[in-house]
């Protein structure tokens, strides 16, 4: 995990300092908590979720949760 942690760290450097994005955010399923731990390591801040929205192949819907990282 620690090659992740830094090749996802050297992405967000690019894109905040060479092409100076101002947000970038994320979603993932409200109950992977993995994600959720890791994109707050990272730096992101909850910003809100989205209830029912991702409709899977059986039927059943799932909330989504989103993230951001703000260049400051």
């Amino acid at each position: 995990m620690p090659y992740v942690k830094e090749a996802l760290k050297t992405v967000f450097r690019y894109l905040f300092l060479d092409i100076n994005f101002h947000r970038v955010w994320v979603k993932t399923r409200a109950n992977n908590i993995r994600s959720i731990k890791a994109l707050e390591k990272l730096g992101f801040a909850y910003e809100g979720c989205l209830c029912k929205h991702n409709f899977k192949y059986d039927g059943t819907r799932h909330d989504v949760v989103i993230y951001a990282k703000i260049n400051e």
